[in-house]
């Protein structure tokens, strides 16, 4: 059964009516089993990174908890600014994703914005809430940030068993991290 939903941005919430207190309560009862940094981030990070201007979270809650002055999260997501190492990147790859902009060729690091977390608490299924609504919405959330400051790609770091789920949503294999044991994707937002 789809659970009703309403995303509502971390600061929202801390500058309205839930007390840290409440929104700390919340986020200790989320759980993502595959993905354990996921949820620590969000239990450990999510709060002081908002304070701090480090990220921007979005939440994914219940409307009838809200309705009830709960707080329910469902899923959520985390939008940061990101550079990216293309040091190891060719020329060719270069052009083949930027296009022929100044410094492409010299230049080893580009700006962009990350999708740093997404993930759905284990205690809903896929018909309780599609988590991949958020991957759209962080999109709109990064095109709003280009319109106004600029940029050009979003990124996204993922395990292997990922991979071929973000390339569907157009994201572009960039690289493999060994020491993260994550990969780079990207997307050409332009």
């Amino acid at each position: 059964m789809v659970v009703a939903t309403k995303i509502v941005a971390l600061a929202e919430l801390l500058d309205g009516g839930f007390s840290k207190q409440a929104i700390r309560r919340a986020f200790s009862r989320f759980s993502c089993e595959r993905d354990p940094d996921v949820s620590l981030f969000l239990k450990a990070h999510a709060i002081q990174n908002e304070a701090t201007g480090a990220s921007r979270t979005y939440l994914a809650l219940s409307s009838d908890a809200l309705d009830e002055d709960r707080l329910e999260v469902l899923a959520f997501v985390t939008v940061a600014v990101s550079v990216t190492d293309y040091t190891g990147i060719d020329l060719g790859r270069r052009l083949q994703i930027m296009g022929r902009v100044p410094g492409v060729e010299s230049a080893n690091f580009f700006p962009g914005y990350l999708v740093a977390q997404l993930a759905r608490d284990d205690c809903y299924t896929h018909d309780d809430f599609d988590a991949s609504r958020l991957l759209p919405f962080a999109g709109d959330v990064i095109a709003g940030a280009i319109a106004v400051v600029g940029g050009r790609f979003a990124y996204i770091d993922c395990r292997d068993e990922l991979v071929g789920y973000y390339k569907r949503q157009d994201y572009e294999p960039l690289y493999y991290d060994e020491g993260r044991d994550l990969h780079k994707l990207v997307k050409p937002l332009f």
